[in-house]
């Protein structure tokens, strides 16, 4: 399907055609996924987001408390409470939870995609 587009922007006036093409509703479901995933330069705006950070950049390689997390966080200039980054830890699909009450740790299930 072919569109045309006309812009207008601060007095300028942009045209403009695009091809379109139809695509299956799982791809599309994806290809939105993708792209609302942060890019590195990024900030976080959620503790999940923030621990999401923190898994992408391999901090979660080794075993970490929940002690270790908030430091972290706090050094990377992060300030959410310690239960509202606990939350985010346990919720996090790629991290797997160890230990008993009080001692509970966090590390990866699987690296990061590249």
């Amino acid at each position: 399907m072919l569109v045309k587009l006309t812009i207008m922007h601060e007095g300028q006036t942009y045209v403009g055609e695009v091809e379109v093409q139809a695509v299956a509703a799982r791809k599309v479901h994806a290809m939105t996924r993708a792209s609302a995933e942060p890019s590195p330069g990024d900030y976080a705006t959620k503790p999940s987001g923030s621990v999401e950070f923190l898994y992408k950049g391999g901090f979660f390689k080794e075993s970490r408390r929940l002690p270790d997390v908030c430091a972290r966080l706090r050094e990377e200039g992060y300030n959410f409470s310690r239960q509202s980054i606990f939350m985010a830890l346990k919720a996090a699909p790629f991290l797997a939870l160890t230990g008993k009450r009080g001692t509970y740790s966090f590390v990866q299930k699987f690296p990061p995609r590249a």
